[in-house]
């Protein structure tokens, strides 16, 4: 859809005072121009208005090796407007074999790093790497290494939980099975409305002891 759809929104909100836009997208920059449209929509308003301080947040960014391109040109941008100051990397896993498992083959680990790198060292940027716990295929060394590698490019790691979606491939009977997946419900609060979710505690490659002491 054309940036007139959301122009007025983001009209109202740079001009009266409004610190974050928060994009609900986890993968912002898969739509190519129109997602770099939107950020330049926003730099220019923030220099209309002259907003010092105007940032923008993202739920997460397009993963694959085909919008890498689009997403250097959008970081590019928001550095350069000083709209934002962290460098996001949802990569799920940095292992080949457990990339695999999850059909995440096309993705340019090595780039994402110099991007890091060159963001940090020309923009002072934060990097944080996002990974997930549990991952098919992984072994408590393999989640080691996975740790211990963003440290080497100073950035962060934020681990989470591997929640099963209902829509996922995951979800199914034959992948459980074929990976020997453990699950168990997790409350995040006791709300009549709430619905549990189903998180992996444990799979045919690691056991959930190994993930929660580390032996």
């Amino acid at each position: 859809f054309p940036v007139t759809i959301y122009s007025d929104d983001l009209d109202v909100i740079t001009k009266y005072g409004i610190a974050t836009i928060y994009v609900c997208d986890a993968n912002f920059g898969i739509n190519g121009d129109r997602d770099f449209e939107i950020v330049e929509y926003i730099a220019q308003k923030k220099r209309e208005f002259k907003r010092k301080h105007l940032y923008v947040h993202y739920g997460g960014y397009a993963k694959t090796n085909k919008h890498f391109d689009t997403l250097k040109k959008i970081f590019t941008l928001e550095a350069e407007n000083d709209l934002s100051y962290l460098y996001k990397i949802s990569v799920q896993s940095t292992d080949a074999e457990t990339l695999a498992n999850i059909k995440r083959t096309d993705l340019r680990e090595d780039e994402h790093w110099q991007l890091a790198d060159w963001l940090r060292d020309t923009y002072k940027y934060e990097a944080h790497v996002e990974l997930i716990v549990g991952l098919p295929g992984m072994t408590l060394d393999k989640w080691y290494n996975e740790f211990n590698h963003p440290y080497l490019h100073n950035a962060e790691v934020r681990a989470y939980e591997w929640h099963l979606l209902p829509e996922s491939e995951a979800f199914n009977k034959e992948y459980r099975e074929k990976f020997g997946l453990r699950t168990g419900k997790k409350i995040m609060n006791k709300s009549k409305w709430h619905i549990p979710s189903e998180v992996v505690a444990g799979a045919s490659s690691y056991t959930h002891e190994a993930i929660v002491t580390g032996k």
